[in-house]
């Protein structure tokens, strides 16, 4: 059946119904202006953090909780009872688990972990009402899509320029105080250990492999509403200029769905896109790089290796030693904790 994505995808909650009548389209229009400033902070505000004590909170969270409660308090956002039901098991189960381990006296559990994730996922108790949403979904699509295609020139500009002969700096870190950016994140380094080219981050993401995952979002977005074609190889060439592999991951499985439901003909097209991609830059420095980057994995001191390998080892490890650790885990912010203990140790 056709959505208001205008392509063939299955039926799902997160898609509105194409039937739905938009009773004002005037009320549809003052939540989509709140709706798209927050869309535009979380992707271009990121890196920007409130104080809290010494502790950091991204900028964007008290922006959503507040955009929620305007919404609210103007009818535009309504309390969804299934998904309020969710959620409320889902915290009783993380508190119920947080107190045991508080009572078991573990060092250092975090209050303010805890706190953090209850206050985080309380929006998704509620949802648009359902004869905006019809509306709002697609134009909030199209207007990501934009967003996505200025990052995507963001970053081409920053590792372009670089080829140029520009020394790269962190401008964003230059001009905003130190207290007012988020810490602890990979946000400025080379595309190869001793290298002075950096991956881009478009300047504005916290990491190269956070705009990577914008960016291949993007791309999947702007291939369903059908953007100018000129778009899609700006999308492609911004998330090679990261040097990540998150979102070419994301991008890969994305694009299997898509040639399952938009059929032979795109499926065929995207096998030669991508083989002219894979072709042009086999032909470049960057061939030995990406080769390096698709088998880090395997290699103990790699990225790749400490985000989606050792964690998992070293997490199995820790739960083997004591069955309350099973049951009931190690407490809020153990694996902060865990991380310094690790750099600690080792370097």
């Amino acid at each position: 059946m056709a959505t208001s994505l205008t392509i063939r995808i299955p039926r799902s909650w997160a898609i509105p119904d194409p039937d739905a009548a938009v009773t004002d389209p005037a009320a549809a229009r003052r939540p989509l202006r709140l709706l798209t400033m927050l869309l535009f902070g979380e992707v271009f505000l990121q890196r920007l953090a409130v104080p809290v004590g010494s502790a950091q909170v991204p900028l964007m969270l008290p922006g959503v909780l507040g955009g929620a409660a305007v919404l609210l308090a103007r009818g535009d956002l309504v309390a969804d009872m299934g998904r309020t039901q969710a959620y409320l098991v889902a915290m009783a189960a993380c508190v119920s688990s947080a107190l045991v381990v508080f009572t078991r006296g573990l060092d250092g559990n975090s209050l303010t972990s805890l706190l953090l994730l209850v206050v985080t996922y309380a929006p998704f108790c509620c949802r648009l009402r359902a004869d905006t949403s019809v509306a709002l979904f697609p134009r909030l699509l199209d207007r990501f899509a934009v967003m996505t295609a200025v990052l995507a020139g963001f970053a081409v500009a920053q590792f372009g320029l670089q080829l140029l002969g520009w020394h790269y700096s962190d401008i964003i870190g230059g001009i905003v105080p130190p207290e007012l950016i988020m810490r602890n994140f990979n946000t400025s380094y080379p595309v190869a250990y001793g290298s002075s080219l950096y991956k881009a981050n478009a300047f504005v993401c916290l990491e190269p492999s956070f705009c990577s995952q914008f960016l291949a979002i993007g791309l999947v977005v702007s291939i369903l509403r059908g953007v100018r074609r000129w778009r899609l190889p700006l999308l492609v060439v911004a998330i090679l200029t990261t040097v990540s592999g998150t979102g070419v991951i994301l991008l890969a499985a994305a694009l299997v769905l898509l040639a399952v439901h938009k059929g032979p003909r795109f499926a065929a097209t995207a096998v030669a896109g991508l083989a002219l991609v894979v072709t042009a830059v086999s032909f470049t420095p960057a061939a030995d790089v990406f080769a390096e980057r698709a088998t880090e994995t395997a290699t103990s001191s790699s990225s790749g290796s400490l985000r989606f390998v050792q964690p998992y080892t070293r997490t199995y490890d820790r739960l083997g030693g004591d069955p309350l650790t099973v049951l009931f885990g190690s407490g809020p912010g153990w694996s902060d904790r865990d991380a310094d203990e690790f750099m600690h140790s080792t370097g």
